[in-house]
């Protein structure tokens, strides 16, 4: 067929690994590919490959009216010689390639759906388990069944998993934000958020625009309708054009304001009857999250927090698509509410999974603490060296100087360990009494805690107790109000030291 892109590296990859899962008895994979990734392309293959082989029916699944009409298209202009659209206001066709809102279907549920589907691919899987969409699914009864989806991991923790009753038995991780990044297939993104994790905004979205980003096309995500319309006020009133997309929006003057915002052009605003300018910002409420396509987006603002990893991830991707000949080279990630702290860098590598489970961070990830780079000021997670040992921005670049050396201050350098002196020893375990005297609760515990900190080893039985009695201090000692930003007492040890504990201080 004509018209065909060709799959890059990875997306072969991920196909060969799906039909691996196909053959290997698995009979609905899940593909997990970052946004901007080509999931719509991956999945059209299998399902233009089986019409080719003689399917007779295969069923594209999606739960937005964008989503129908970008695969219906993508199907199309990879050659399909006929695609039905199973939606409102579309006539009906027999079409073995079906485009299908799963709302219509679930409406139409009740009158009966054909069954034994030879393949069903569902984009953007991760809503499946809504109320009725996985009955209806299952209905359709499917031979072979894929998803397609950034975040298998859904915030109210429902797994889509067999296991967990949702539909799918093996899971095929494509490739990473970083992967592709470096590949060039998305760009770099530079994050700006506060020192850590914030109940509130740590700066104005107007602001914040305006001081890394003016003149840029930006998404705002917003905490609720009312939040939006006052954000984009404020953007107007600083002489920025904005507008609002929320679910109440008009579908026609949805359509205009974001066709307006991809091509700074009042054409499609004034079709729709409006005569407001081109949004150079779209503050919205749940609704740009997924299935929005317009590159040429290079900010984005979270004026809300975030409590998992797949939302964050889904809005960060809103700007992460090139656009070379919009001289776009990077993303600005604007996070103010610092939620990259608890939830990791849009590049961070995770660990996906279908149990439901949130995803974790990579190993290397978790070990990492974010510092924002002195050069650009963007948030960094992990730096790359040079032969000098400077460390190097991996999204300006620029070299950082290593820091100063630490200066010498003289103090007296203790023993520590097994093979301390028992002079150590013992003068150690009457500076552990002397501070215990200064805290509450058992004191003996505490002290024995620390010395095993110091020494490896607990002290000798009674030791601790004994040492306090001759200085008299209470090994029990009576409670008292801490003193402020003191440390709570050490919890309790494991079960050695409860042996111990019941021995030495009875």
């Amino acid at each position: 067929m004509t018209g065909r892109l060709q799959l890059r590296p990875y997306q072969e990859r991920a196909v060969e690994a799906v039909k691996a899962a196909y053959r290997a008895g698995k009979r609905a994979p899940c593909l997990v590919c970052p946004t901007g990734g080509g999931k719509t392309l991956m999945g059209s293959r299998f399902a233009l490959g089986s019409v080719e082989k003689g399917a007779r029916q295969v069923w594209w699944l999606a739960h937005r009216d964008e989503l129908v009409e970008q695969a219906a298209a993508r199907l199309r202009a990879e050659g399909a010689a006929r695609v039905g659209v199973i939606a409102a206001g579309y006539p009906a066709t027999n079409a073995p390639l079906q485009v299908a809102s799963i709302q219509t279907l679930a409406a139409r549920a009740s009158k009966g759906l054909p069954t034994d589907l030879d393949l069903v691919v569902f984009d953007e899987c991760h809503h499946l388990p809504a109320p009725g969409w996985i009955e209806v699914v299952r209905s359709l009864r499917p031979k072979l069944l894929i998803g397609l989806t950034a975040t298998p991991e859904r915030g109210d923790g429902i797994g889509l998993g067999v296991d967990e009753g949702g539909l799918f038995d093996d899971l095929v991780q494509v490739t990473t934000v970083r992967e592709l990044q470096d590949e060039g297939h998305l760009v770099p993104c530079i994050t700006y958020a506060p020192a850590n994790t914030t109940k509130n905004l740590s700066q104005d979205p107007v602001a914040a625009y305006l001081a890394r980003a003016p003149g840029e096309r930006a998404f705002v995500f917003c905490a609720d309708v009312a939040h939006a319309e006052k954000i984009a006020i404020s953007f107007i009133g600083q002489g920025v054009p904005a507008a609002t997309i929320h679910a109440k929006t008009p579908p026609l003057l949805r359509k205009a304001r974001l066709e307006a915002f991809r091509l700074q052009d009042q054409q499609p605003l004034r079709e729709a009857g409006s005569l407001d300018r081109p949004p150079l910002v779209l503050c919205n409420v749940y609704t740009l999250t997924e299935g929005v396509d317009v590159p040429e987006a290079s900010c984005v603002i979270l004026a809300r927090g975030a409590g998992h990893p797949g939302i964050m991830l889904q809005m960060a991707g809103r700007g992460l698509r090139p656009a070379p000949w919009a001289g776009k080279t990077r993303c600005v990630f604007l996070d103010l509410r610092g939620v990259v702290h608890k939830l990791g860098l849009p590049e961070a590598d995770r660990e996906w999974s279908l149990s439901g489970k949130a995803a974790k961070l990579a190993e290397k990830e978790r070990e990492t603490k974010l510092k924002p780079c002195p050069a650009c000021g963007g948030m960094v997670g992990i730096w790359s060296s040079d032969r000098d040992g400077w460390r190097v921005c991996p999204l300006c670049r620029e070299r950082i100087a290593p820091p100063e050396p630490p200066k010498v201050e003289v103090r007296e350098l203790h023993q520590m360990g097994r093979l301390a002196s028992p002079e150590a020893k013992a003068g150690a375990l009457k500076g552990l009494a002397r501070a215990a005297a200064r805290r509450s609760g058992n004191r003996a515990g505490w002290v024995a805690h620390r010395y095993r900190d110091k020494f490896g080893e607990w002290p000798p039985f009674g030791a601790a107790r004994q040492v306090l009695l001759d200085m008299g201090i209470d090994p029990k000692g009576p409670p008292r109000e801490p003193e402020p930003n003191e440390a709570p007492d050490a919890p309790p040890g494991d079960e050695a030291f409860t042996d111990w504990l019941d021995k030495a201080v009875g």
